[in-house]
């Protein structure tokens, strides 16, 4: 006999799936999955000038951009955490608080959830000489 390793897919509450739920009245519910949200928020960063991906590339807008943003959904409330790569030359905070701006604004408006915060973590520095090696691999 098969043993059963957790409630079934069904049986699993939306916050363990990784979804937010909000519930609307007389209709039923709208979940949204966290990979949405992750989504949302990575084509909102491919927006903003001066920043690459921690590894050196350009932040390619679709499925590649998530990979940079974690979310955290608590009820109707969204908390996100990206990192970032910043060219030389741009300023540190600037190009991140507009990576803040955007994220929340796009967030918010797409999925009417309240982004209770933006943490963004700059772990790497790309010089000119970078950007060229990386535009050759």
């Amino acid at each position: 006999m098969a043993e059963q390793k957790g409630p079934p897919e069904t049986d699993r509450t939306a916050n363990e799936r990784g979804l937010t739920q909000q519930e609307t009245t007389g209709s039923g519910s709208i979940s949204i999955s966290g990979d949405v949200i992750a989504s949302i928020a990575g084509l909102a960063a491919a927006e903003v000038e001066g920043i690459t991906t921690p590894r050196g590339g350009q932040f390619h807008k679709g499925e590649a951009a998530k990979r940079q943003v974690e979310i955290v959904i608590e009820g109707n409330e969204v908390r996100v955490a990206a990192e970032i790569g910043l060219v030389y030359g741009y300023r540190v905070k600037t190009v991140a608080q507009e990576l803040q701006e955007r994220i929340k604004a796009s967030v918010e408006r797409m999925t009417g959830l309240e982004v209770s915060s933006v943490d963004v973590a700059v772990t790497r520095l790309l010089f000119p000489e970078d950007s060229e090696s990386a535009a050759e691999s």
